[in-house]
């Protein structure tokens, strides 16, 4: 759906869904829901019943095993018989799985696989993975001086003053004649600032409790490997439901809840792109509720409003505000919702003329949620979830956990496991905006392409 005053949070670093889309609508998906429950709940009620019918049969066979009666009484035990492993009463078999309804064969196929151990063998290079897991100063340093800013701070130093090409600059501070005594002095200047972004991680360091090595290394590898994953064919099929588990019925409702009252719901993330400080909270407000700002209004995209600044100033624009200037980027307004059940009207028209699927309105709301700031949690939970990956792990629990939780998994007195239950997966908007890009995508027009 067309929503220009939301598109420009994306700008030129759009960010893609990050999982193969699913090919149902989250209206199949609820359906789907529904059956399964309601196939589970008979299953289980016909299996406790023949729990009772053999309970009932085996305590009526050992009374008559006791002698408690005139021997007129029926039992399925021979008088003649001996008591032991074969005289026991057992259950009726369970009816074949080729001949159980689809649905009952689909949720058996799930409790099967939920219970299914790992089959997987020991991969050959494990003892090289657990030493390269292994603990070190350096490896730790590396990490915090990218997480922390220190990077950038040594970064800085370099540059001089009021320079807006950092490249030209170092090229010509290498051909400074006297570059090692130009080096020292200039980082000598950045230890002071340098040393006061360790002291926190260091703090924390020793005040956590006694984790392994492994451990410890794995919240602060940030190697190459650190950052990418192959996942399986198992995640290419198994689509959007297999990942996050299926959505609420109640979908709008769900979908408030999950912004508004979860661990998360009122913590402030900072986006990259634009620089726009927010909550989740603020932003469930801003599309559901455009017409009620909050007190000093909405969160601005800062990286604008500079670019804005320095425009008017008349003086040299930065290499960042020229890229932005000269892409137009405008800064979001809020969409009143009655603006917004036109555009999905528009594009209903488009869809019942084709016979398709039509959107809701609903699904349109979680299609700006996602173009806003909020991209940056959908996508940790997309991207955390099944990985082994530290650094996507530790991103998803830091944006979709409660502070206080994301804080004691840092330290190490929390397993990922634990946090993982207190987790924010957004799981109604996530089907909502994967249901919005499926009926959508019936509308795309195929074009050519063109890659930088």
């Amino acid at each position: 759906i067309s929503l220009p005053s939301e598109d420009v949070e994306m700008g030129a670093d759009y960010q893609r869904f990050e999982v193969q889309t699913n090919e149902l609508t989250i209206e199949e998906l609820v359906a789907k829901v529904d059956r399964l429950t309601a196939a589970k709940e008979a299953a289980e009620a016909r299996a406790k019943d023949a729990e009772q019918e053999a309970a009932a049969l085996k305590a009526e066979a050992d009374k008559a095993a006791g002698g408690g009666g005139s021997g007129s009484v029926a039992t399925p035990l021979s008088s003649s018989a001996k008591p032991g492993p074969s005289s026991a009463i057992h259950e009726p078999a369970p009816p074949a799985f080729s001949s159980m309804p689809a649905e009952l064969r689909d949720v058996k196929l799930v409790e099967e696989l939920a219970a299914a151990p790992s089959t997987s063998a020991p991969s050959t290079s494990d003892n090289a993975s657990t030493q390269d897991n292994k603990w070190t100063a350096a490896k730790w340093m590396a990490s915090v001086l990218e997480s922390c800013g220190g990077m950038k701070q040594l970064g800085q130093a370099l540059i001089p003053p009021g320079a807006t090409d950092e490249l030209a600059a170092l090229r010509a501070l290498g051909k400074d004649l006297k570059l090692e005594g130009k080096l020292l002095s200039l980082l000598m200047q950045a230890l002071p600032a340098l040393a006061k972004t360790l002291v926190e991680p260091l703090k924390r360091l020793g005040e956590g409790e006694a984790i392994t090595d492994g451990e410890l290394q794995s919240k602060f590898s940030t190697d190459v490997r650190g950052f990418l994953e192959y996942a399986s064919l198992n995640t290419f099929y198994g689509g959007l439901e297999a990942k996050i588990g299926s959505p609420d019925p109640k979908v709008e409702q769900a979908m408030e809840e999950e912004h508004t009252l979860r661990g998360d719901s009122n913590d402030e993330f900072t986006t990259n792109n634009y620089d726009i400080t927010t909550t989740s909270s603020t932003e469930w407000k801003f599309v559901a509720s455009p017409d009620q700002p909050l007190e000093g209004g909405w969160p601005v995209e800062k990286k604008l409003v500079r670019a804005l600044e320095e425009q008017s100033s008349g003086l040299p624009l930065s290499s960042e505000s020229a890229a932005f200037v000269k892409a137009g980027a405008q800064q979001r307004e809020p969409m009143p919702r009655d603006q917004l059940k036109h555009a999905v009207e528009e594009k209903n028209a488009k869809l019942r003329e084709m016979q398709e699927a039509l959107l809701q309105a609903i699904e349109a709301m979680a299609a700006r949620l996602y173009t806003g700031p909020l991209f940056v949690k959908y996508n940790a939970v997309l991207r955390g979830l099944e990985t082994e990956v530290p650094f996507l792990r530790n991103d998803m629990i830091q944006r979709c956990c409660a502070k206080q939780m994301a804080e004691c998994y840092v330290k190490g007195t929390v397993s990922f496991e634990d946090a993982c239950k207190q987790l924010n997966k957004y799981t109604t908007t996530l089907h909502a905006i994967n249901s919005c890009v499926v009926k959508l995508s019936k509308l795309t027009k195929a074009t050519k392409v063109y890659r930088g």
